[in-house]
């Protein structure tokens, strides 16, 4: 482990982040997109204590927020709030990262999205983020890096809430 402190005296935000090795070259094969799931299912899903919708409730005042970002071979959550408010956020941090709900309802919102960006929004949105994705596709080939994180269509469907779980 390793804490790194970066001071901003003029700020009145606190930024965390972790950072944690396991990007996308950690999906098996046949669950490609499996560790964008795991994120996206923490930071849009629940607490043991909290369902996500209590959470945005409770935070919106605050200006606080949060997300999760996956790369090839890292994954970072980042986590956003005033000064006045980190006691408070705190319990939340710690809930999302250490006691995720996991919560069925929570996990088909979650997959339906990422079906539907691997499925749609990639190909309509950009083209050149398309391009971009054929190309490391490409240059990838018959590596752990070939797939975008996101997964490919057929692995995204294949994905369980079992697998996010264990995963």
């Amino acid at each position: 482990q390793q804490v790194v402190e970066l001071k901003q005296p003029k700020s009145n935000k606190v930024v965390i982040k972790l950072r944690f090795a396991n990007g996308s070259v950690s999906d098996p094969k046949g669950k490609e997109g499996l560790t964008v799931a795991t994120a996206n299912l923490i930071t849009q899903g629940g607490t043991k204590d909290m369902t996500f919708s209590e959470i945005q409730d409770k935070i919106y005042p605050w200006a606080a927020g949060y997300y999760a970002q996956v790369d090839k071979e890292v994954t970072t959550f980042t986590f956003m709030v005033h000064v006045d408010f980190l006691d408070q956020f705190y319990p939340i941090i710690k809930g999302l990262m250490l006691t995720p709900s996991f919560a069925q309802a929570d996990f088909q919102r979650v997959m339906k999205n990422q079906q539907n960006y691997v499925d749609q929004v990639i190909r309509a949105s950009s083209d050149e983020e398309y391009s971009k994705k054929a190309l490391e596709n490409r240059l990838f080939r018959e590596t752990n890096y070939q797939h975008m994180v996101q997964g490919k269509s057929e692995s995204v469907k294949s994905i369980a809430l079992s697998d996010i779980i264990q995963h």
